[in-house]
């Protein structure tokens, strides 16, 4: 399947961040559901290509993300131009919202994705 795929995909990515960063790997089997609905981003980063906008309102967010008859995730890669600083940001953006609670977990950004 397709999607199960992605999600080995994803999940030995975030394993190679982690160790990287000299973090421990636990759980990383864990993230993410192949069942679960996932939406993904992977392209170049730019601002009118408005990859933030699912993350604009992040109190209507939460609970899709965390529904328990229906939820979501999001994956999220790319990179920005090097010489494109609000790409850059947006990029910072969302790999620190994937690591705040309650958002870890269910949002993941792949780290080096190389399009």
């Amino acid at each position: 399947m397709l999607k199960t795929r992605l999600i080995d995909f994803a999940r030995a990515r975030e394993s190679a961040a982690r160790e990287r960063r000299g973090e421990p790997t636990d759980g990383v089997d864990e993230l993410f559901d192949p069942d679960v609905l996932t939406i993904g981003f992977a392209r170049r980063f730019a601002t009118y290509k408005r990859a933030t906008l699912l993350l604009h309102d992040l109190e209507r967010l939460r609970p899709l993300l965390e529904s328990e008859r229906t939820p979501i995730q999001l994956i999220f890669a790319g990179k920005a131009h090097p010489h494109d600083q609000p790409g850059k940001e947006l990029l910072q953006r969302i790999a620190r919202l994937s690591h705040e609670p309650p958002f870890a977990g269910r949002i993941l950004f792949i780290e080096d994705y190389d399009i």
